[in-house]
Parts: structure tokens; C-alpha cells; sequence
């Protein structure tokens, strides 16, 4: 399939539906970049080693960003 083929279905999509196809073109450029599998590679190494927060360390640093003062 082309993109000529789908573009008129393409055209024919609402707003919302635009929304969601460049929210997933730019994900799909993104997933098949080397860049993005070394840095995914790079997160899995730290995560590894140690360097990982469960899910009550995180919700703690939110709850503490979002009771901070707003720095602007």
C-alpha cells in the first residue's frame, strides 16, 4: 500500500483522528530510530544496575512536585 492509495481516506479523517495518526506516525518514527534503541538500551542498563524507582517513590516525588511552589 501506498501513501497515495490511503491519502483520500487520510483526508476524509476528523480532527481527532488526524490527532491520533500523528500521535502514532511520530511514535512509530520514533520506536525505529537507532537513536531511541540505544537510549531505551541505556535506561535497561541503569535499570539493571539498580537505578529504578517502584511505583510509591514516584508517586511520592509527584506528590512533592506538584506541592512545590511554582518557580516562574
Amino acid at each position: 500500500m501506498t501513501f497515495l492509495e490511503i491519502k483520500p481516506q487520510l483526508d476524509g479523517l476528523s480532527v481527532e483522528e488526524k490527532r491520533k495518526l500523528e500521535a502514532y506516525v511520530r511514535h512509530s518514527l520514533r520506536a525505529d530510530s537507532e537513536g531511541n534503541r540505544q537510549e531505551l538500551a541505556r535506561r535497561n542498563r541503569q535499570m539493571a544496575a539498580g537505578k529504578a524507582y517502584d511505583l510509591d517513590a514516584v508517586k511520592a516525588m509527584l506528590a512533592k512536585l506538584q506541592a512545590a511552589p511554582d518557580a516562574g
